[in-house]
C-alpha cells in the first residue's frame, strides 16, 4: 500500500518552488534540481512520484513552461537509454513539443496531454 501523504506534502513543496520560480526568485536550474529531488523523495515512504508533481499538470516536465500544448510519453521501459535520458532531463512524463524535439524522443509520444483531466489530480489546485 502506498503512502499518499508524502506525495501530497511534497506536492506543496513543488508548488512553492514553482511560485518562486515564476516570480524569478529561483533560477530554472535550481528549481529543476529541487523538483526532481521532490519526485524522487517519495520513495522514502513508498509514495508515487506523480503525487509529488501533481501541481505540475499544466507545465512541461523539462522546461517548466506553462500554457502550451503538451504530449504524454508512452512506455519507455523497453528502451533503457531513452528512459535514463528522460529521467535525467525531465521531472515528469509530459513534455512540450520543443522539449520532445530536443530530447529526440518523438517516437515515444503516446498522445496529447489532457491538462483539464490532469488538473483533477492536483490536491490543492
Amino acid at each position: 500500500m502506498s503512502c499518499h501523504n508524502i506525495g501530497r506534502g511534497l506536492n506543496e513543496v513543488v508548488r512553492k518552488v514553482l511560485v518562486e520560480y515564476d516570480a524569478g526568485l529561483v533560477p530554472h536550474e535550481s528549481a529543476f534540481r529541487i523538483l526532481q529531488q521532490c519526485a524522487k523523495s517519495v520513495n522514502w515512504c513508498d509514495g508515487n512520484e506523480y503525487e509529488a508533481t501533481a501541481c505540475m499538470y499544466d507545465r512541461c516536465g523539462r522546461c517548466l513552461q506553462k500554457g502550451m500544448p503538451m504530449f504524454k510519453l508512452g512506455v519507455l521501459y523497453d528502451n533503457q537509454e531513452v528512459l535514463e535520458r528522460v529521467r535525467k532531463e525531465a521531472i515528469d512524463y509530459h513534455l512540450c513539443q520543443d522539449c520532445i524535439d530536443k530530447l529526440g524522443i518523438q517516437e515515444f509520444v503516446d498522445s496529447p496531454w489532457d491538462v483539464e483531466k490532469q488538473a483533477r489530480y492536483d490536491y490543492h489546485g
